[in-house]
């Protein structure tokens, strides 16, 4: 596995993560390929979720996509609808504080969203581990 930045070398010393943060893990160091090639990886994801006739370009935003195949992997149930990130509000149990492994869900404009992880603190700390693809196209 790729290793976490130094903030984030902790994690690697906790065991057992939570499954689903676990395969997350796993995938991080996943890059989307600039310009009109794609990552294999990740179109590989399509597929292993029965998504590749939707999901068909790494420029297509994925962190949807990265918690369907995280899900899947981890044994859990993957959300209907699970490239609209916003739908993974929808999954396990709302919580006030996020703790490490919790899902967490952001709404950009009206109807668009961006879904990651955070490691730990509330919405006003800065203390989140946002494992998930975001402004560098990256796990």
């Amino acid at each position: 596995m790729k290793p976490l930045p130094p903030a984030y070398g902790w994690i690697d010393d906790l065991r057992p993560l939570p499954r689903m943060l676990e395969e997350a893990r796993k995938l991080y160091g996943t890059f989307e390929v600039a310009g009109p090639a794609d990552n294999p990886v990740i179109l590989g994801w399509a597929k292993e979720t029965g998504l590749a006739k939707v999901y068909n370009d790494d420029a297509i935003p994925w962190c949807g996509l990265f918690m369907a195949v995280v899900a899947k992997r981890a044994g859990r149930p993957v959300v209907e609808g699970p490239l609209w990130a916003r739908n993974w509000a929808k999954f396990g149990i709302p919580a006030d504080r996020a703790q490490l492994g919790d899902i967490l869900v952001f709404r950009r404009a009206q109807s668009s969203g961006h879904v990651r992880w955070g490691d730990w603190g509330s919405a006003e700390s800065v203390g989140w581990l946002l494992l998930a693809n975001g402004r560098t196209w990256s796990v």
